[in-house]
């Protein structure tokens, strides 16, 4: 039979390629090193629906590019999921690809990976999830980590939790990286597949008209 390897997705189907690739520079990397999963073949999906839409309502694209063309003129479908594959062809999922915010300081853009952030932020008892996204703060396209974080059953975002994250924040991440701010919700904002909703996020955050559906699920106890 197949073999399977723990922790695998698996291999492509027959048709497919897959390659890992450097997020920076768009060079594919070698067997076991992470990066950003892509394929090509005639059955990868042409784009995504609504992309224009999609596109317009995330600043910066978020670093997130949906196809590359190599140096062979052949085009790669960008999953946005980060990943390593093994020499026998294998893939292994490590998480999703990081949106990035630019934020400029005197003229220079830094590049912010909000799963830096995130990652700092959830390592708190306390936070049932957390989503950073782009807080405008000129008229320049430079913006600011914003975060949006639930809490686990039980927990209440008082005076002295709110203390402990600032306080990680400054301890644990660059100064381009502090948040511009920490904001408690009830629930995330879903799309009709049941992911994260950035846009309705990012839109709330720069207090604009939120011109995206978004749907809400009680907490469980």
């Amino acid at each position: 039979g197949a073999r399977i390897k723990l922790n695998s997705v698996g291999k492509p189907l027959i048709g497919l390629n897959e390659k890992i690739i450097n997020q920076e520079t768009n060079q594919e990397v070698s067997y076991n090193q992470e990066g950003i999963i892509c394929y090509s073949g005639d059955t990868t999906m042409i784009r995504y629906f609504d992309e224009d839409i999609y596109n317009k309502n995330i600043n910066n694209n978020k670093g997130k590019q949906q196809k590359i063309i190599d140096d062979n003129g052949v085009e790669w479908l960008c999953t946005g999921s980060k990943g390593y594959i093994d020499e026998d062809g294998y893939v292994f999922l490590t998480g999703r690809n990081s949106y990035i915010i630019t934020y400029e300081a005197e003229g220079s853009p830094i590049k912010i990976y909000t799963d830096m952030i995130r990652n700092k932020i959830c390592e708190c008892n306390a936070i049932d999830n957390c989503v950073v996204v782009g807080q405008k703060v000129d008229d320049y396209r430079s913006y600011a980590p914003k975060v949006y974080i639930t809490l686990k059953y039980g927990y209440v975002y008082d005076e002295e939790l709110r203390k402990i994250l600032i306080e990680k924040c400054k301890t644990e991440l660059s100064l381009s990286a502090l948040p511009n701010s920490i904001e408690c919700i009830a629930s995330m904002p879903l799309t009709d597949a049941g992911k994260i909703n950035y846009i309705y996020l990012e839109q709330m955050a720069n207090k604009e008209s939120i011109n995206t559906p978004a749907v809400f699920k009680k907490r469980k106890k």
